[in-house]
């Protein structure tokens, strides 16, 4: 049987942990198992999961910046305790340098190695020719919609340009194509998209309203192949942005499959931005799609 593959993919400033992804990953199928009456063999043999991680790529180089510019500043992790509200000036330092610091490095045009970190861990799975969808959280999605707008918009990998044409040697145009025909939902959990489109100045210079816009998850219809895009925000989340009205702004182009849903996942602002992974709504919601058209 073939199986659909689900990508979970971290977001920034996150120590990467399998639990996290295995929570959703169990929630999906049980949801998914309860609503179509099936033992949970039946999900396992329909789906699977593929854990990726990108944050051992920065840790490094943070933690270097770190020592060297506050040793007074004791840190042995990347995450934010509760002990940092003790001590809020190390908090916001950590916060910077390892959150924001992740942001820092994606943005540089210089091959910072994150993409091909990501491209390394998913190419053995879409190289089987099977279907997947992805699951993104923070600056995740922000690597994932990269991914998905070269793809098709520009036909090719998201990958630096020396190492994209390395790539593309090896991967015909037929099979780039075929990586879009493969590729099925999209799952954005606490996304900042919406803020992040502003590197493309071409949608906004010169009085611009995001006119031109373009949304890469659209339905194939040629091949009969329906795509969804879940947007997944909490109000609280400040780093997460509603997403239908901004992709609405072109109005010569297909706004897409993109549906924003409000989820309630903590009162405060880190744990509305980070728990996400342990949503039951998020779960059921995307079970939801995958049984309408895995």
């Amino acid at each position: 049987m073939t199986k659909h593959i689900l990508f979970f993919i971290h977001g920034m400033g996150e120590s990467y942990s399998e639990n996290e992804y295995r929570v959703l990953w169990t929630a999906i199928a049980n949801s998914y198992c309860t609503q179509c009456k099936v033992p949970l063999d039946v999900f396992n043999n329909q789906f699977e999961a593929v854990y990726i991680n990108w944050q051992s790529v920065t840790s490094d180089a943070e933690l270097t910046i770190f020592d060297a510019a506050f040793p007074q500043l004791e840190v042995t992790q990347k995450k934010l305790p509760f002990s940092d509200v003790m001590h809020p000036i190390r908090g916001i330092r950590k916060f910077i340098t390892f959150f924001m610091g992740d942001v820092a490095a994606y943005v540089s045009e210089n091959d910072n190695n994150i993409r091909r970190r990501v491209w390394q861990q998913m190419e053995p799975h879409v190289s089987k020719g099977l279907p997947y969808s992805i699951i993104a959280h923070s600056l995740g999605s922000i690597i994932v919609f990269d991914y998905l707008f070269n793809l098709f918009e520009e036909n090719n990998l998201f990958l630096p340009e020396s190492e994209g044409l390395e790539h593309q040697s090896e991967l015909s145009p037929n099979k780039i194509s075929q990586l879009g025909v493969n590729f099925r939902h999209l799952f954005t959990l606490g996304s900042p998209i919406g803020l992040f489109l502003l590197r493309k100045g071409d949608l906004w210079k010169d009085g611009k309203k995001f006119n031109s816009i373009k949304n890469p998850v659209n339905d194939d219809i040629e091949k009969g192949i329906k795509r969804t895009w879940l947007n997944f925000y909490d109000e609280q989340d400040v780093i997460a942005y509603p997403l239908e009205k901004l992709f609405s702004l072109n109005p010569t182009r297909p706004q897409g499959s993109i549906k924003d849903v409000l989820v309630n996942t903590g009162w405060f602002a880190v744990d509305s931005h980070t728990r996400y992974w342990e949503n039951q709504q998020v779960a059921v919601e995307i079970s939801q799609v995958l049984l309408g058209g895995a």
